[in-house]
């Protein structure tokens, strides 16, 4: 376990180096990281350009609520198949 946090951290250090400080480490060192980036979670770099969103705290905002909006959603999908269920159920 303590290895995968410091895998975990060279990789959130060295995905930063470049867009930040314009630094960029050896081939050899990020090759590995590029299996890494299809994984990313940027769902509204993906659908929205970033100047379309807004202001930066408008964009960290969103980036950091919209996976606690889609487990609402989930939930609240989930609670009315239940009670649905629960409904047709009586009736029969």
């Amino acid at each position: 376990q303590p290895k995968l946090k410091v895998l975990v951290s060279f990789y959130q250090i060295g995905a930063t180096l470049g867009p930040v400080y314009g630094v960029r480490l050896h081939e050899s060192l990020t090759r590995w990281t590029d299996i890494l980036d299809a994984f990313s979670l940027d769902v509204l770099g993906l659908t929205y350009p970033d100047s379309c969103i807004g202001s930066m705290r408008a964009r960290i905002l969103l980036s950091a609520l919209w996976p606690i909006l889609v487990i609402l959603l989930g939930a609240a999908a989930l609670a009315s198949h239940t009670v649905a269920v629960w409904l047709m159920s009586d009736r029969a």
